[in-house]
């Protein structure tokens, strides 16, 4: 599980967010909210092998950005807000 969590790709914050819940760091409750906002902005903007993004470097405002020009009309403004910190969380 390491090595995927030490990939700094998409993949690996769901493992880092799975290990969380493993070692009693976090809740389920509480990680599940972080992966569901990284799968919905990622795939939104990098399709169906998003997981294989990286996240070494990546400029975060640029993908929360496209994410909202991308689905402008499909979730209310509120809602891309707290999916943009939502991964900023899940990320840091």
């Amino acid at each position: 599980m390491s090595d995927r969590i030490n990939s700094k790709t998409v993949e690996g914050l769901f493992a880092f967010c799975d290990f969380m819940v493993e070692k009693g760091y976090a809740t389920t409750a509480a990680m599940d909210p972080w992966k569901t906002a990284a799968r919905k902005v990622f795939a939104a903007v990098h399709g169906d092998e998003f997981e294989s993004e990286t996240l070494d470097g990546i400029d975060l405002d640029d993908v929360l950005n496209r994410f909202e020009t991308l689905t402008r009309g499909q979730y209310k403004h509120e809602s891309v807000v707290t999916y943009g910190r939502r991964v900023r969380n899940a990320i840091d």
